[in-house]
């Protein structure tokens, strides 16, 4: 009996320290790396700089070190899920924006708004739908309507036919036709 508890005991211990945490860019984080967190301390300064200035391509450039050095910073995750959402590479914003949720629930205002729109980009519909659905609760808790507000309401009411699919992929009767302005006929 005794040994059952300890095993259990371990368990929890193990489970506990696996855990994500918030880590800061601090020297007492990363002993004996002084060196490489002065670097990415500078790195995520010049990011932050092109971050702001709205430059996310260079900003990705120079949160990639740091991000290699501390994955488990919210901060960091946050812009860089930020950095692709606001780039070409839209899918890959989920990952970030994700791992930024876990570390830290209240990062950002709009991160369940992001999440939607991440899972939503990786064909993800019933997570979107749930994480547009919480924000939108969040939205009328605080009764603030910002100007995204009744844009995504509507987004919302006009796909939820998407969110219902099985397969998790649009239905065809959803997607609209583009019409083709020039063929190559006509060039």
């Amino acid at each position: 009996m005794k040994n059952i508890i300890i095993t259990i005991l371990l368990a929890m211990l193990v489970g506990f320290a696996s855990a994500q945490i918030d880590t800061k860019f601090t020297t007492s984080n990363f002993p004996g790396k002084a060196n490489e967190v002065n670097a990415a301390k500078s790195n995520i300064s010049n990011g932050n700089s092109c971050f702001y200035a709205g430059d996310y391509a260079n900003a990705l450039k120079y949160y990639a070190q740091p991000q290699k050095l501390n994955p488990n910073n919210s901060d960091l995750n946050f812009k860089i899920g930020f950095c692709h959402y606001n780039s070409l590479q839209k899918s890959q914003c989920l990952e970030y924006f994700e791992r930024a949720y876990k570390l830290n629930k209240a990062i950002d205002k709009k991160i369940l708004f992001y999440l939607g729109c991440g899972y939503h980009w990786n064909y993800r519909f019933e997570e979107a739908k749930k994480c547009y659905a919480d924000y939108l609760k969040t939205q009328e808790r605080t009764n603030r309507n910002p100007p995204t507000y009744p844009a995504m309401r509507q987004w919302y009411r006009n796909h939820e036919g998407h969110c219902r699919c099985g397969n998790n992929k649009p239905r065809r009767e959803h997607q609209q036709r583009i019409p083709r302005i020039h063929s190559a006929r006509n060039l």
